[in-house]
């Protein structure tokens, strides 16, 4: 992944799901949004170990990218709010 997906630009993080309820499932941080564009635009439905890659947006920013802007309290506040509204 982080060959393939460090084409595209700089990463700041991979993290790879390997739980039975996650497993197949992959984060990657761009240190610069144009680049997770291109890789998004470049790489949707490409195939990868026999499956077909569907690539999305994260809802919230990741920490490490919060932090750089200074608002990780904020967005820290705003998953846990998000989550909580799901579970009602």
């Amino acid at each position: 992944l982080e060959r393939i997906f460090g084409a595209f630009g700089r990463l700041l993080k991979v993290t790879v799901k390997r739980s039975l309820k996650l497993r197949g499932q992959a984060f990657i941080v761009f240190e610069e949004a144009s680049a997770a564009r291109t890789a998004l635009e470049s790489l949707q439905c490409r195939t990868i170990y026999g499956k077909s890659m569907v690539i999305r947006y994260a809802r919230f920013k990741t920490d490490c990218i919060a932090r750089r802007e200074g608002c990780l309290r904020r967005e820290r506040a705003r998953r846990l709010a998000d989550k909580r509204e799901r579970m009602r």
